[in-house]
């Protein structure tokens, strides 16, 4: 991230005292940039020990509902995906909460409105 022109909130996973992993949704403060109006996911982890049990998803859920908080707008993928991030996606598109949408070269993706953490 460039900290002149992102602007980035940090959210930090905890789940029954446990650090489970964080995440980072980013926005950039440059008009002319593809990301200006698009806050993404800047990165986000899940510990080892916790994959596989919904953590990863559910903070996505968590970044999508804090990106309509401070922005008024959905999350986004990033331009470039891991294949862990893709699967993420798809899963959330299968689901009919997000959609896939092409920008230049790149495969992204965006919520489609807030999803009730409780569901997940």
């Amino acid at each position: 991230w460039n900290k002149k022109t992102d602007k980035c909130i940090y959210l930090v996973d905890i789940v029954d005292g446990e650090f489970v992993g964080y995440g980072e949704v980013r926005k950039s403060t440059v008009k002319k940039e593809n990301f200006y109006s698009k806050p993404s996911i800047g990165y986000t982890q899940t510990w080892p020990k916790y994959r596989r049990k919904g953590y990863g998803t559910r903070r996505m859920h968590i970044m999508n509902q804090v990106s309509y908080q401070y922005y008024g707008v959905p999350l986004h993928s990033d331009a470039t995906n891991s294949e862990a991030m893709i699967q993420l996606w798809e899963a959330q598109t299968q689901l009919a909460n997000a959609e896939k949408y092409k920008e230049g070269k790149n495969d992204r993706y965006r919520f489609l409105g807030l999803t009730a953490i409780e569901q997940l």
